[in-house]
């Protein structure tokens, strides 16, 4: 098979599409194996290679030398990419008219060459920031000791009033006054629960962190080209103020009140509400699958990036545009996604198998997170600090470029200045958008109870947090849009296709598609901006995954205190065990047909369940916290919240919103399941 593929390569350096020759073509009586046998042999012999295919009388398609076919010749070497060949045989059975092509092995027919400009950004990008942190550590020493000695008094101040007079004179870092006794085991359990809580601008670093995700830039602009553009955006914006919103604010007034994490929090309400907690854990679980496979597919761009050419590009992949070469490199080099040819022919019930390159990236991303997380969560604190403000200003830099391209103007008039009325009368386009800005802010997670319980000021005010977080979320999704659809529209320019056909052939993986065409513009900085654009996106992705994995650890803990157990519980542990079932739950992701496995659980996930979870969440605190006590609790905090806002989302739009647009989800999804039932018995 070697000295096959030698040559074939050396007498047919063109590919599968150079292989045929003209001539007589055997007599189409012969079987299936002779007749593959003869083309090998005539091969083999530097005679014609003939086309099984053709044999069968089929009609076979016709390709210039530049875009070869890959699956008409036997043996055939099939062009994966740019310099890279696979040698198949394909056999036609005549029994059934099926095909089978067996792939032997791969060959490199051109080597990449490294980028100094790329490696250089990212080794600048890795080694300056942490000693950026360290010059920042030096000369705020002062102010964090300050900090510091104030959470002390915080504390000795909030167990003084809690345990009463007879514990007044105890000084919880120190040694005891007046002869007071050493505190109780539960009174240093206390004092630790005490540690764990975060200041006010960790924690909204940390809520904005999880907003701010990949989900901005890959998953807003597909939902609202996917819904009639500017339409979408309005009724974006619409469940943001009367569902989302309201929601979350909520959500984190629960966890600030009870001081608890999600689970705890609703046991505290009622009891009855513990499998709520328990459904909020197992949607962070399957998000976490498919999520970490989306961030992961950066890694491999960020790969590329730090190549010359760059493998995205029309030089590398053999085309004319580099748009073509960009859908091209996603949808060959990183899916290896089914052509419609091998779809129909791939056993039924098979995924296709996993792809090694993405097993890899999505360990390098599970191995990091795991990295960050065990090490405590004043590491994560720092580290997400400045991975939440670099990808604003690299954003700022890629709008202000994308803008410029050819054909911009028209995917912004589509973003902001087409407005589909019909779009406002169709409730699907009302259920994803919501369910859009509900997996963006996240409420229905958790993670907004877990944050808010470890606020340590008794004043913080939770509206302005809440509202902060809100507002960055939406405001980095809408500007961003602007960079997604400006390349978009250059993206129609080029190729003469309308938006709507771009976004709907990208699909879910809009921003990967657009994205590398972008960074082609830059010229000779082009491997160093797609290098930070990239690494933006991977850290935007694992911002998320700090705030998910940080959430089912607060679920650990709590569930753990409940059965009584947590002596047997660390933190090393427990991130160890969610980092090896998440790599594990992500797995059938990194599959060929695993893009579309993750728009199944993308839609049952955050639209279907996330819709479900936020119905009873709300519902929970209908029934037992009641609104007075939210208004009491804000209140406390010296902040007001007026009524003809609060009471109608608490009782009225947050509720009955939700569970309405979840229902008709789930009829909607009955129905598409009978419908195919019927036309595929």
């Amino acid at each position: 098979v070697f000295s096959l593929s030698v040559l074939f390569w050396v007498q047919n350096p063109g590919g599968c599409g150079q292989l045929r020759a003209p001539g007589p073509r055997p007599p189409p009586c012969r079987s299936p194996a002779r007749r593959a046998a003869d083309a090998t042999h005539a091969a083999w012999a530097g005679g014609p290679a003939l086309d099984v295919l053709e044999w069968a009388g089929h009609e076979s398609r016709a390709r210039d030398a530049r875009a070869p076919h890959t699956y008409l010749s036997t043996p055939c070497l099939r062009p994966m990419s740019a310099g890279r060949h696979q040698l198949v045989l394909t056999f036609y059975s005549v029994g059934n008219g099926s095909l089978i092509r067996v792939p032997l092995f791969s060959t490199q027919r051109k080597t990449m060459a490294a980028s100094v400009s790329g490696i250089l950004t990212l080794i600048f990008v890795l080694f300056i920031g942490p000693a950026c942190v360290h010059l920042y550590q030096r000369f705020v020493h002062h102010h964090v000791q300050a900090q510091a000695r104030s959470i002390k008094a915080n504390i000795t101040r909030r167990l003084s009033s809690g345990l009463g007079s007879s514990f007044a004179g105890f000084n919880p870092f120190g040694s005891s006054t007046n002869n007071q006794s050493p505190p109780t085991a539960s009174v240093l359990r206390h004092m630790q629960e005490m540690h764990d809580h975060r200041s006010t601008s960790a924690v909204v670093y940390g809520l904005i962190g999880v907003a701010v995700g990949l989900g901005n830039v890959y998953r807003f602009p597909f939902t609202i080209a996917k819904n009639g553009g500017a339409a979408a955006l309005i009724i974006y914006l619409i469940c943001l103020v009367l569902i989302a919103f309201p929601l979350y604010f909520y959500e984190m007034v629960v966890g600030f009140f009870v001081g608890r994490p999600a689970i705890e929090a609703l046991t505290t309400l009622r009891p009855r509400w513990l499998s709520v907690s328990f459904g909020q854990v197992l949607m962070v679980v399957f998000q976490l699958g498919y999520f970490s496979v989306m961030t992961s597919y950066s890694l491999i761009f960020l790969v590329g990036a730090c190549q010359t050419p760059l493998p995205w590009s029309a030089e590398a992949q053999g085309t004319e545009k580099n748009t073509e070469a960009a859908m091209k490199y996603w949808y060959e080099d990183v899916l290896n996604k089914y052509s419609d040819e091998e779809l129909m022919e791939r056993p039924r019930g098979s995924l296709g198998g996993v792809q090694g390159h993405l097993v890899g990236a999505v360990f390098v991303t599970w191995f990091f997170t795991f990295c960050a997380m065990s090490l405590g969560k004043e590491l994560v604190e720092k580290v997400t600090h400045y991975t939440v403000i670099g990808p604003i200003i690299i954003m700022i830099i890629m709008v202000v470029t994308a803008t410029s391209l050819p054909g911009a103007g028209e995917g912004i008039k589509f973003y902001i200045g087409k407005i589909d009325w019909s779009a406002f009368g169709k409730l699907e386009v009302w259920a994803s958008c919501l369910g859009q800005v509900l997996f963006s802010l996240g409420p229905g997670f958790g993670v907004g109870v877990s944050y808010a319980a470890t606020l340590e000021d008794p004043k913080v005010n939770i509206m302005k947090l809440s509202t902060i977080v809100a507002v960055v979320n939406s405001v980095f999704s809408i500007f961003g849009g602007f960079y997604t659809f400006s390349v978009v529209g250059n993206f129609a320019y080029e190729t003469g296709k309308t938006i709507d056909e771009v976004t709907e052939e990208a699909g879910q993986g809009l921003a990967y598609v657009v994205a590398p065409v972008a960074m082609m513009n830059f010229g000779a900085a082009a491997n160093a901006m797609s290098v930070l654009f990239f690494l933006m996106i991977f850290t935007l992705g694992i911002d998320s995954i700090f705030g998910y994995v940080e959430t089912i650890t607060a679920f650990i803990d709590g569930f753990s205190h409940m059965v009584k157990i947590e002596r047997y519980v660390n933190r090393f542990g427990s991130i160890l065990f969610q980092c090896v079932i998440c790599f594990l739950t992500s797995l059938p992701y990194t599959t060929r047909l695993g893009i579309w496995v993750a728009e199944v659980v993308d839609f049952f996930t955050n639209s279907l369940g996330l819709l479900f979870a936020n119905f009873f969440m709300i519902l929970a605190l209908n029934m037992d916290f009641k609104y007075k006590r939210v208004d009491d609790t804000i209140e406390s905090t010296g902040n007001y919240l007026s009524k003809f806002y609060g009471r109608p989302t608490f009782h009225f739009f947050a509720p009955i919103g939700s569970l309405f647009l979840a229902c008709y989800l789930l009829a909607d999804a009955i129905r598409c399941v009978e419908h195919i039932s019927a036309s595929n018995p």
